[in-house]
């Protein structure tokens, strides 16, 4: 499982590689982030999870190098997360190795949406996750953020 652990009362997040995620029994309570090469059809039964998401690009930097993480999957990540029921007491988050792409989820997902769970080791001294992944993620969070205000501030005028 991962070295890292991200835990608040309520809520723990991990992320592991593709071969550990296969071989979970998942409880109602859990929640999973799929991410897999488009080309991979992974042995997990998604019908399983009562909330499951599943984002298929490499990990990659350009759409020079394979398919990448877009601005949609990021949107769609995002709403996924946001719409997770109070009940999810576990996230699992997993890629193919589980270092860069899901560590880039999880950088994003503890210092923005789940901010209970942020770990400072982690966060200043995981260097291994997919920066790409990273930056598209947070560019998408701080223009929603951003667009949020904004129809708050028409709305009171």
């Amino acid at each position: 499982m991962s070295k890292y652990t991200f835990k608040s009362t309520r809520l723990e997040l991990i992320f592991i590689p593709l071969i550990d995620a296969e071989r979970l029994v998942p409880k109602p309570s859990w929640a999973l982030i799929s991410i897999c090469d488009p080309a991979l059809k992974p042995c997990i039964r998604y019908e399983q999870w009562s909330h499951s998401i599943r984002l298929n690009f490499e990990d990659v930097a350009s759409d020079e190098d394979g398919i990448v993480f877009s601005k949609t999957m990021a949107v769609r990540l995002i709403e996924f997360a946001l719409a997770l029921p109070e009940a999810i007491d576990l996230i699992v988050i997993h890629c193919i190795v589980g270092v860069s792409r899901s560590g880039a989820v999880m950088k994003f997902l503890t210092k923005f949406i789940y901010k209970d769970c942020y770990n400072f080791i982690f966060d200043k001294g995981y260097h291994t996750y997919n920066y790409t992944v990273y930056k598209t993620l947070v560019r998408v969070w701080k223009k929603r953020r951003s667009n949020a205000r904004t129809t708050l501030t028409q709305k009171n005028l």
